[in-house]
This record gives structure tokens, C-alpha cells and sequence, in this order.
């Protein structure tokens, strides 16, 4: 049961049907406990008096109204109690007993977990709470993305932006797209676009947002003229403050350009009682640049690069051949405001207070009801479950001690670094590895194991396509599961829920494919049958607060889908019950390619169809697992550091020389164009002898970065962090970049110098608590007055960049240096500098893609190169001999400044 709040405008937009065809939330008419069975225990006399039988239990007959006839009105009958007892929160337009009571359970459960600091949901959570922050930045977070907009000289250059921003805001512009099975052929992940809720909440989503190219909740919000005027006035003004606050140009006729354009999109959308037909909304489409081009631009400008023969899902191709001709037709500068608007909307809840206050005085009052916001630390709250649930969960797990240590590693699933004093960077930085995950999923093979919904959600899904249903554990709470309860109640709860009878299923066959399988006849009795319940719920009115106002009337034609899965699920559930208890029987009657996929890494090795390993595992499992796949015969690619220390690199080169097998650490940055033309500018003799080379790194590690801070995990800044990929926002765009430390400048120092030792190294620096360096500076020595100086820490952000100093004149290697693509020569009035643009990025299916990334494809094309074509087992440009004098050279390191591993205190493999 639940409580509703409307004042005559808001719309039903909460619980719409969506076009989505693989994933339908549970949203189950919360029914009393047990009311199902209540039936079976309520008699009639003639006078129509009610009898109800005294055992039923007191928590069940408190929630009751028995002077109501069921037969006249069952729902006040099964609820009326609970409906009177209870009152509205002020913060809230609805209230359920069992979804939002159980919600509020875990809200507080999920509180305490935040309060235990753990990483990255504490980071998240203690940016959203310093209002302090958001209030004094006022609208300077919005200010590079709306001068961007503006600065925009054609509508290309704003589509291909639009994507951009959608990337790491949560907004669509015209359409939301997301990655998800292909309904005819089952195996493969592939783009779908909508023309409103992409009915996805997880890290398929690409184009966030709730409904595209409109702000009102629902299109008939727009094409009805008595519901838009009683929002027309109060929708204009919050545009206008909004714009005002965020200092765009002319804010007072922004809703003169807004108002009209969203209202054009809301008239070209499909109602939604249509797009309840999946074999309707499934149109496989490809050229998409050809048909749908301001599309295409928006994809390639959210990194996702579709060609002539890609396969995309277009739910409406009607709507979206509506929205190029309004694009084409509307002029650049009103296209600008309302992307403006549209992109300050999304992001007020991160801004300062006076726009939060705008967006809730119009959606929370006038539409919604509400008189107050949710306090602050609910509203947090719901922003961490809504970025990291996932992560929030597994914390959750380890909270009430189900899982184990080794599994509650989670943080370093989530390549990024949250600053708790910027809540506004750190929504965009998760919501762009969000929007960079769903990208690799991209055309690969349908991963059945994934669920859409985190595991606390207070809820439950119906999947066709996997021919499944799941239950979070969040839902198997009292009311709706007690281990403890009378079996009647569990039934008509959970009973109800499990019983879920989607009326799509008729669409999808066994195999969880988009292909009809009953007869016609079926077909025809079943249509004939749902009239009856769309002509019933049609009948039935709703009525605002007073209760006497009437708004209008349910849409039986859009319930349908909710109204047979609810009476379905329930029919089910009493049958269930009726088996259960002897009363009744209950006869019923009762095939896809997946991953390749291994138990062990020992069974990965073993596969003859692999040929090559990549070890990017924990620093302390490079040499054990270097050493299985040569083992077993497989070329490797190890990350950096190959080891923890040079003998156990000396095993792993032994192993592979023995073996004729290629082997390298992967030290990517050797492998640039501007390296190479570096390389070649020492060996001309350009800036004459070389005397010194410079090279930093370093980065400002939050305390729970485990893997920078503990020793037992090869941590510390020489060789952990050197290698750790940590993910910061590039200041001038919204691309990532590697953090990375020690291993790199010492890496350029014996670049310069190469096939030679320092005759002295020196090293100054400091230990944790834990035995790992902070930082250091390392001075290298060598023959006839030449030096290299490197120095990188764990505590202060570096510049990261390298300078050779010669006779002549010196190199720089510009910022960020280990993805280096800008190479300044200075000798005195004569400065050039020369860009290696990085490649154009293909579409990738890693997990997430960051700043310069794409120049790994160099370093792969030379590995491919020597194994395939020269048949080689190194790479001239960083052979094993340096991997080797370097893993020596940090051993020295190391030992001055007293920081011992495990591994070097264990024998040899050899």
C-alpha cells in the first residue's frame, strides 16, 4: 500500500512504462501482508456484516479497515488502517509500507556504512555533504562547459559537444542510448537509442538522463493543453532563475526558446501506451551518420564511433526523423540555450544552494507536492547509491561480515580518485568511467552472470532476453520476506513479486529471443481478454489531495503491462499456496554462445587458443604468474614493475630465453612517436653532449589508496605507484590520464644514458608507517660530469615533465610525459616544437578508456610486430637487459631507503 501526494499537476511520470524491452522493474501493488489469503478467513452474513477471523494476525488487522465492505472497496478495506494512521512525510510525494519503509531501513544501514569512511563512497558522500563548498563556488563549476557551448561556431561543433558533456553530466539532449542484448540474435551487446527513459540505471547507460530533449516529466505534460497551462508560468520562471544564476546571456527569454523547442519534441514522441510493444520498438538499423547525422555527431562526440555497418537499435525512427528536421530548422544560438539549460538543470543538485532551491521550488512543490527538500545526508546518501551501489553493496556484505577479506577489494574495480571537496568533478568523473565502461561492452558477447539492479535495491526484475527474473537481496526484507512469518503472508508478499507475470514474455521465446511464439488464436483470446482489463482500469478515477478534486482517469492501456503481471503474479502466488497447504493441485508444464571464460589462471594458461598473456595483476603477482604462462608455453606481456625486485625478473627472462618465448615489461611510453623522435634528435647529436636529464612525478594519494600504501601489497612510490593507473580530470578536457611514478623518470634517465650505470646513486627520502617510501630524490652519477636527477612522491601533485640538457641546447618532453606527444628543442633563440597527435581512437572494449589511452595501440602494434612478423622474443626499444638494469637500479633504491617486500626475503623460483 502507499500514499500518494499530487496538487492537481504532477504527473505519473515516476512509475511510466518505458520502451525497453529487457528490463522490467517489479513495481507490484503493494498489497497488505497477506491480504491474499485474507479472504479465506472472511465470511458474509446476509445483513453484509463482516466476520473475520480472530487469529489473523495483529500486525495484519491493524492495517485493516473492516467497517469498509471488501466487495465495495477492497483496498480501503485491506489498507484503510494503515492509510489512517498514517501521514505523508513532507519531503516525500509518495509512501509505501513495504518498498519505501524497507528503503528507509537501509538508508540508515547504508549511513553507518558511509560513516565507516570506506573508500571512495566516503569521498563521494563527504563532497556532497560540504555545502559550504557548493554554496561558495556558486555557478564556477558550469562555467568552462557553458563557455564551451557558446563558443561553438557551428551546430557540428555543438552535436559533437553535446556528447561530450553527456559523457560526464547527467543529460541527453535529444535521446538516451544505451548498450544492451540484441533481441533477434541473443549473443551480442549493442546500441539502442530511445526517444525517452533508457529504463536502465546501471553502467550500460551511455546518454544519462530521464527523458530526452524534454524537462516536464511526461510529453503530455506538453501536448495537453489544460495540464501545460497550470505549468506553463511556473516552468518559464524557474528557467529563467536558473539561467540567471548560471550568467548566461539574455536569461530572461530563455524560456522563449526553450519552452517552444522541448514542446516541437514532446509533440513528435510516440505516446507511451505504444511503446509497449517490443517487436514495435525493435527497428535494427545501420548508417547511421546517413540517416540520422546530428545523431552520429552526438555518438562521436561521446566516443562512440559507429561506422557504415554498425548495428543499432532505434526504438522511434519516426521521432528521431522528427528531431534532425527540428535541429536542422532551429537556429545555432537557440540550440546553444537550450543545451545551456538543459545542462545546468542536470547538474544544479551539485551546484551552490540557490540552484538547488530553484529546480525544487518548481519540480519538488509544484509538481510533486513536497513542502520540504530530504535532509541533506538522504539526498548524499541516494547520490552514492546512485554512482557507486555496486561498491556500496559489497561494503554492505562486509559490514554485516558475509564476505571475506580477499573479496572486499571492491574500490579497485573503480579506476578513479574522488576529492572530497569537489562533489561537482566527482559525480562527472564517475559518471564519465560510467559512460566509458558501457562503451566496452560494445559489440562483445552477452555476460548472463551481470545483474541490472545492485544487490540492497528494494526491488526485483523480469529480464526476456535472459529469460529470468531476479531478486536483490535488498527485497527480501519484512514486509515482503520473514523467515519467521506465517507462510500465507510470505506468498501474497514475495509470493506476489516472484509470480510477476510480464504479458512480454508472449514476444520472446525459450531461448530469450525477440520472436512471437503463440498461435493467432492465442494471440486473439489474449487481446481479448486484456480489453477487459483496460476498460476496468479506465474506470477508475484519480483524485487529488482533498479527495474530491478529480485529475482524471487511469489509462488502462498504458497499466496494462503492470495490471496482468500484478494479478498474474498474485494468481500464481495463491496457487503456490494452495499446493503448499494440500487444498489444491496445481499441474503445470513446465538454449546462447557466452564468453570464454576460466576457473583458474592455471586453466587460462593451459588453453591452446591462447598465445599471448598480458599480467596486469597486483604488483606481487607479477612474477608468479609471468612464470606460469611460461610455463605453459605463452608469450607475455607483464605490466610495470616486471618484478619486486631483479632477481625475480632475472627468473622470469631466464624462464622465457629457455623457452625461445617473447617477454617485456610493458613500458608503453617507449613506444610514442615522440619518443622515438627524441631518440633520434640524441643520437643526431642535436643539443651536442648530453650532461643532465630532469624527470618527476607525483600525485596526492587519499590514505585509503591500499595498493600505494601497503608494503605487503608492493606498494610505494618507486615501484606501486609507479605502475598504479590512478585517474585524474585533465584540466582542459574531459579525457583521463595515467598517474604514474618512480619507474617512469628513472625509465627516461636510463633512455639517455642507455647501456650505462651510474657510477654513484644517491637517495633522499622518507618511509610510512608501513615501510613504503612517500618520496624521493635520486641523484644518478655517471662518467665525465653527467647526471640524471629523478624524484616523485606519494603526497604533492608534479608538473611530469622531462628536460635533457646538452652542450648545444635541451629537449622537453611536455607534460604529461609517459603519454608524451609535444617535444620542445631550445637552443637559445631557436625554440621548435613538434606535436605527435595521438591516433584517432577506435571503439575499445577495455573497461574503461583515459587520456592518451589509444597510444597503447603502439605499443601493441610492436609486440604484434615481433611475435608475428620478426619472430623475436624482445622489443629493440626497451629490451630485457634494461628491464633488468632498472629492476637492479630500483633494488638500490630500495636499499637506501629501507624499504623491504616479502619477495625479497623468499628463495628464488630457480
Amino acid at each position: 500500500m502507499d500514499i500518494e501526494s499530487s496538487n492537481g499537476l504532477a504527473s505519473k511520470a515516476a512509475n511510466a512504462l518505458s520502451p525497453t524491452r529487457t528490463r522490467m522493474g517489479v513495481l507490484v501493488v503493494a498489497l497488505i501482508l497477506g491480504v491474499l489469503f485474507v479472504v479465506l478467513v472472511v465470511s458474509f452474513a446476509e445483513t453484509d456484516s463482516i466476520r473475520v477471523d480472530p487469529n489473523l494476525p495483529p500486525s495484519v488487522a491493524a492495517l485493516m479497515n473492516t467497517n469498509v465492505l471488501p466487495c465495495t472497496d477492497f483496498y480501503e478495506y485491506a489498507c484503510g488502517g494503515w492509510l489512517a494512521n498514517t501521514s505523508l512525510p513532507p519531503d516525500r510525494s509518495s509512501y509505501a509500507r513495504s518498498f519505501t519503509a524497507i528503503q528507509d531501513q537501509n538508508d540508515v544501514l547504508i549511513r553507518s556504512i558511509l560513516d565507516e569512511k570506506w573508500p571512495l563512497v566516503s569521498e563521494l558522500f563527504d563532497s556532497c555533504m560540504n555545502t559550504t563548498i557548493l554554496d561558495m563556488l556558486g555557478a564556477a563549476p558550469l562555467r568552462p562547459d557553458l563557455d564551451a557551448i557558446r563558443a561553438t561556431k557551428t551546430k557540428d561543433e555543438l552535436l559533437a559537444l553535446i556528447g561530450a558533456l553527456s559523457m560526464k553530466s547527467p543529460t541527453n539532449f535529444l535521446f538516451p542510448a544505451y548498450i544492451d542484448v540484441d533481441e533477434q540474435r541473443g549473443q551480442t551487446m549493442v546500441l539502442h537509442v530511445e526517444q525517452g527513459p533508457s529504463g536502465t540505471h546501471d553502467v550500460r547507460s551511455l546518454l544519462h538522463g530521464v527523458v530526452g530533449g524534454i524537462t516536464l516529466p511526461d510529453r503530455d505534460d506538453y501536448v495537453n493543453a489544460t495540464r501545460f497551462a497550470k505549468l506553463d508560468v511556473p516552468y518559464r520562471s524557474m528557467i529563467t532563475k536558473l539561467m540567471t544564476l548560471a550568467g548566461w546571456p539574455e536569461p530572461k527569454s530563455a524560456a522563449d526558446v526553450v519552452v517552444p523547442f522541448e514542446t516541437k519534441i514532446a509533440q513528435a514522441m510516440v505516446p507511451k501506451a505504444a511503446l509497449r510493444n517490443p517487436q514495435a520498438t525493435y527497428n535494427p538499423m545501420s548508417n547511421i551518420s546517413g540517416t540520422f547525422p546530428s545523431m552520429d555527431r552526438v555518438f562521436r562526440g561521446a566516443k562512440i564511433l559507429l561506422d557504415d555497418t554498425t548495428r543499432v537499435i532505434v526504438a522511434t525512427p519516426a521521432f528521431f526523423q522528427a528531431a534532425e528536421a527540428l535541429v536542422t530548422q532551429t537556429p545555432l544560438d537557440d540550440l546553444q540555450t537550450v543545451v545551456a539549460f538543459q545542462l545546468v538543470l542536470a547538474t544544479s543538485g551539485g551546484l551552490a544552494a540557490s540552484f538547488r532551491n530553484a529546480t525544487f521550488d518548481f519540480f519538488g512543490k509544484t509538481l510533486f507536492g513536497l513542502q520540504t527538500m530530504r535532509p541533506r545526508h538522504q539526498q548524499c546518501t541516494d547520490k552514492v547509491n546512485a554512482h557507486l551501489g555496486e561498491l556500496m553493496a559489497r561494503y554492505g556484505f562486509d559490514h554485516v561480515g558475509l564476505l571475506s577479506g580477499e573479496l572486499l577489494h571492491g574500490a579497485y574495480d573503480y579506476p578513479v580518485v574522488l576529492d572530497r571537496g569537489d562533489y561537482f568533478g566527482n559525480v562527472q568523473v564517475l559518471a564519465q568511467m560510467d559512460h566509458m565502461r558501457a562503451i566496452s561492452l560494445l559489440n562483445t558477447t552477452v555476460d548472463k552472470t551481470k545483474w541490472s539492479m545492485h544487490a540492497h535495491a528494494v526491488n526485483a526484475y523480469y529480464n526476456p532476453t535472459f529469460n529470468q527474473i531476479v531478486f536483490p537481496a535488498g527485497i527480501l526484507q519484512p514486509p515482503f520476506f520473514d523467515a519467521d512469518a506465517d507462510a500465507a503472508m510470505n506468498y501474497g508478499a514475495i509470493g506476489m513479486v516472484i509470480g510477476y507475470c510480464s504479458s512480454l514474455r508472449r514476444n520472446f521465446n525459450g531461448d530469450g529471443l525477440l520472436k512471437p511464439w503463440w498461435s493467432n488464436d492465442t494471440a486473439a483470446a489474449f487481446e481479448d481478454k486484456a480489453k477487459c482489463m483496460v476498460d476496468q482500469y479506465a474506470q477508475m478515477p484519480v483524485y487529488g489531495n482533498d479527495h474530491t478534486t478529480l485529475l482524471g482517469m487511469v489509462n488502462g492501456e498504458l497499466t496494462l503491462g503492470e495490471t496482468i503481471a500484478d494479478v498474474g503474479g498474485l494468481a500464481v502466488a495463491f496457487q503456490a499456496y494452495a499446493v503448499r497447504m494440500k487444498k489444491a493441485s496445481l499441474n503445470g508444464k513446465t538454449y546462447v554462445r557466452i564468453p570464454t571464460w576460466y576457473g583458474s589462471y592455471d586453466a587460462l594458461c593451459r588453453d591452446p587458443q591462447v598465445d599471448v598473456v598480458y599480467v596486469g595483476t597486483l604488483h606481487t603477482h607479477h612474477h608468479p604468474h609471468t612464470m606460469l604462462a611460461l610455463s605453459h608455453n605463452k608469450h607475455v606481456l607483464v605490466e610495470k614493475p616486471m618484478a619486486l625486485n631483479r632477481r625475480d625478473a632475472a627468473d622470469m627472462v631466464s624462464l622465457a630465453k629457455a623457452k625461445g618465448l617473447f617477454l617485456m615489461e610493458a613500458m608503453w611510453t617507449r613506444f610514442f612517436p615522440a619518443i622515438q623522435h627524441v631518440r633520434s634528435l640524441l643520437a643526431d647529436g642535436v643539443i651536442g653532449d648530453v650532461h643532465a636529464v630532469h624527470a618527476d612525478m607525483g600525485f596526492a594519494f587519499p590514505s585509503s589508496a591500499d595498493r600505494i600504501w601497503k608494503r605487503d601489497l608492493g606498494g610505494g612510490g618507486l615501484l606501486d605507484i609507479g605502475t598504479l593507473t590512478r585517474l585524474q580530470r585533465s584540466p582542459s578536457s574531459c579525457s583521463f590520464f595515467i598517474d604514474c611514478q618512480g619507474i617512469y623518470p628513472l625509465a627516461f634517465v636510463s633512455m639517455v644514458f642507455p647501456d650505462e650505470a651510474p657510477i654513484n646513486v644517491h637517495t633522499v627520502g622518507s618511509l610510512s608507517d608501513d615501510g613504503v617510501d612517500v618520496f624521493a630524490v635520486v641523484t644518478l652519477q655517471y662518467s665525465r660530469h653527467r647526471y640524471g636527477t629523478i624524484q616523485y612522491s606519494c603526497l604533492a601533485d608534479f608538473r611530469e615533465e622531462v628536460t635533457i640538457l646538452g652542450s648545444k641546447g635541451r629537449l622537453v618532453i611536455d607534460a604529461p610525459a609517459h603519454t608524451p606527444t609535444r617535444v620542445r628543442l631550445d637552443r637559445g633563440s631557436d625554440v621548435e616544437t613538434v606535436e605527435f597527435p595521438l591516433p584517432t581512437p577506435a571503439p575499445s572494449s577495455s573497461a574503461f578508456n583515459f587520456g592518451g589511452s589509444v597510444g597503447l595501440s603502439y605499443e601493441a602494434a610492436a609486440v604484434g610486430k615481433a611475435i608475428r612478423i620478426d619472430h623475436a622474443t624482445e622489443c629493440a626499444e626497451y629490451p630485457l637487459s634494461e628491464s633488468l638494469f632498472l629492476a637492479g637500479l630500483m633494488d638500490t633504491i630500495r636499499r637506501d631507503l629501507g624499504v623491504v617486500y616479502d619477495a625479497d626475503l623468499t628463495p628464488s623460483y630457480l
